[in-house]
């Protein structure tokens, strides 16, 4: 024990040496690679703001193009007339093959449907006819 109050007694009055005060005073407030660094960011933040400045006025030139292209196209007859007779058609024709997709969709499910009538009690067979009414009329 008294070789351990001895130990204790030594690290409590040891001073540091005479290498550990140079090095902590040769240490500046700011290194020079401390400015460089801080020299690159503001840097790389100007370059970037130069860069997003051009881009938004890149893309509001883009825009505005791109509006007057679409007031031009809309003030076109030919293309009122072009716009009216698809929508037209697809209503038409899209209703169409939805009935006749429907119709024979439940015609088809109903026939798959009986196969598997003795198992299912008869049950298949509606079952059948209702899904592949819905697969015809979304497919039609």
């Amino acid at each position: 024990w008294p070789h351990k109050a001895a130990t204790i007694h030594t690290r409590a009055s040891m001073k540091p040496t005479r290498s550990v005060e140079k090095n902590l005073s040769d240490v500046p407030d700011e290194t020079s690679a401390t400015k460089k660094i801080i020299a690159h960011a503001e840097a790389a933040r100007q370059k970037a703001s130069e860069k997003l400045e051009a881009a938004k006025s890149g893309m509001a030139i883009t825009a505005r193009l791109a509006k007057d292209k679409a007031v031009e196209l809309a003030s076109d007859k030919t293309v009122q007339v072009t716009v009216a007779s698809v929508a037209g058609g697809s209503a038409v024709v899209g209703t169409g093959g939805a009935a006749t997709g429907s119709l024979l969709g439940g015609v088809a499910g109903a026939a798959i449907g009986v196969v598997p009538a003795i198992f299912t009690f008869g049950l298949s067979i509606p079952a059948g006819a209702a899904l592949g009414a819905g697969s015809g009329l979304v497919l039609g």
